[in-house]
């Protein structure tokens, strides 16, 4: 079976290069419809008559609509069809906005044409795989993926190619707010990765130009230690017409949600050392040490381990503790260590405090000597 030639919408109002980029993709075998005019390529596309386009190009700077419109009215109508950019302005911002509207490549003039036309045949056979694939696609109406990653192998960008290729043609999304939902799609799965497989804490980030960089250090590190690099990341996505749904955990993620749920003796903080993680370890290793103190002064018995206990005050940087009496089924108090307070009133010193709702502790020795017992 022959191979079809490619189609190629090219614009550009100078005529010189007009004429140099249609020569040179017509000795390649492509078939060349050049305008210098973008209105007059726009209408083409509409014309129910007209080929199935696999690229176009265009210069930026025209008269009339410029490649900018261009690229913006193309994905409108053809979302998956790629556009290349050209323009004789070197410029940063002219890269950043063509890539943020989604144009596959950009050169600048004078053209390279080796260069372009390599990129040409690399983005038609590309065109070409995804309309293969959507052909073989129509008609999905439900589909689940499930992605399974160690640390040192999540490859963040591909991942969210493949968890947002279906969003646009399902109408989940459109391609003005795609690249939000990629952006937070990739957010989400560094978070995943960094803060919590390599429990990277956000506070060694320093400033951007600075010259030590010790989260940078410290994830090198981690990635290259098989007890972290290792960690699992696991990737859910479900979808039918109704509904789109995304989870994502990491192995920190499953100590979370087990942490809150161990409650008991001295025997809880083993648990919790069992589940792993370097922050679990240290704060197992400062309960630990507090609890000792207590057993050494006769109150082991009246002390409970509550992993899973909440104050409502943000200002806790440790333990926090609350206070109960069997007689009351209130709580009678509770504090913590707070040492960040103080700070923000000119003291920069470790903290911890508690208070006792009064009331409360005197309902609570009413009942116990009714019961006849001491308070």
């Amino acid at each position: 079976m022959n191979r079809r030639a490619a189609h190629i919408l090219l614009i550009d109002d100078d005529p010189a290069v007009l004429d140099m980029v249609h020569s040179a993709l017509a000795h390649y075998g492509m078939e060349v419809h050049a305008y210098p005019n973008a209105a007059e390529a726009l209408d083409l596309m509409q014309n129910p008559s007209a080929p199935e386009f696999d690229l176009v190009i265009t210069d930026i700077n025209m008269e009339g609509l410029d490649g900018f419109d261009v690229i913006h009215k193309v994905k409108a109508m053809q979302p998956r069809l790629p556009v290349v950019l050209m323009t004789g302005q070197a410029s940063v911002d002219y890269a950043i906005r063509a890539m943020r509207m989604g144009a596959a490549n950009l050169f600048m003039k004078p053209i390279a044409i080796r260069e372009m036309i390599q990129s040409v045949f690399h983005l038609v056979d590309l065109h070409r795989e995804f309309r293969l694939a959507d052909d073989g696609l129509r008609g999905l109406v439900n589909e689940r993926r499930h992605f399974l990653f160690r640390s040192d192998e999540l490859d963040v960008p591909t991942l969210v190619r493949h968890l947002t290729d279906r969003l646009v043609p399902m109408g989940f999304a459109s391609l003005s707010n795609l690249d939000v939902i990629a952006m937070a799609f990739h957010e989400a799965l560094v978070n995943s990765l960094e803060h919590g497989n390599l429990e990277l804490e956000s506070s060694l980030k320093g400033d951007l130009f600075a010259e030590e960089d010790p989260y940078g250090r410290l994830r090198q590190k981690r990635m290259a230690d098989p007890e972290y690099a290792g960690r699992l990341i696991e990737v859910r996505l479900a979808m039918d017409t109704e509904r789109f749904e995304l989870e994502i955990s990491d192995e920190r993620a499953a100590t979370c949600l087990a942490l809150p749920q161990l409650r008991g003796g001295s025997e809880v903080l083993e648990e919790a050392r069992k589940l792993g993680g370097e922050a679990v370890q240290r704060a197992t290793a400062q309960l630990q040490a507090t609890y000792d103190a207590l057993a050494a002064g006769g109150a082991a018995d009246r002390v409970q381990i509550d992993l899973g206990l909440l104050r409502d005050l943000g200002y806790y940087s440790g333990a926090i503790l609350e206070v109960y009496d069997p007689a009351l089924g209130h709580v009678l108090g509770g504090g913590g260590r707070y040492d960040g307070l103080m700070k923000k009133f000119g003291l920069d010193l470790p903290a911890a405090g508690f208070a006792l709702y009064l009331e409360r502790v005197h309902v609570a020795q009413m009942e116990e000597q009714r019961r006849g017992g001491a308070a």
